[in-house]
């Protein structure tokens, strides 16, 4: 499979978690994100990432069995999660399609591919919050 469709299986991955929640969950899930807090979500994700990555390496039938994940609030929060990191992937490699990096070439422009796709890499900051607005991450100054 190429990385372009790979890319594109991402979007398809995206839709498929997005069906996992309710609008109700996303309320509920969007009034718990505003009282934590960015700070709070972002720990809440760095140690629960071994959770995070078996949620996004299983199948929706896999999902249903593990009753741990049923749990709204627990499903609401792996699945925010996993889009996240879903982003992160689906950019990774969409910028490996525009900046391949293909032995054969001189290590200078290898270095020079290298640097062009890290650059591509981290200029883009993504969205904590996947859904629409109000984006709960964000306080307004007259809050």
């Amino acid at each position: 499979m190429s990385l372009n469709k790979y890319a594109s299986k991402c979007r398809e991955f995206e839709w498929e978690l997005r069906q996992c929640l309710t609008n109700e969950n996303i309320d509920a899930l969007r009034k718990h994100c505003a009282e934590v807090g960015k700070n709070d979500w972002v720990a809440w994700v760095y140690n629960n990432q071994q959770t995070i990555s078996a949620f996004l390496a299983s199948t929706p039938s896999q999902r249903r069995k593990k009753k741990a994940w049923q749990d709204p609030k627990v499903k609401s929060h792996l699945v925010l999660a996993a889009l996240f990191q879903l982003g992160y992937a689906q950019h990774m490699l969409e910028a490996l399609v525009q900046h391949p990096l293909s032995p054969g070439s001189s290590y200078r422009d290898m270095v020079l591919r290298a640097v062009d796709l890290y650059e591509e890499v981290v200029s883009r900051e993504l969205e904590l919050w996947p859904f629409d607005n109000p984006n709960p991450f964000v306080r307004l100054i007259n809050d």
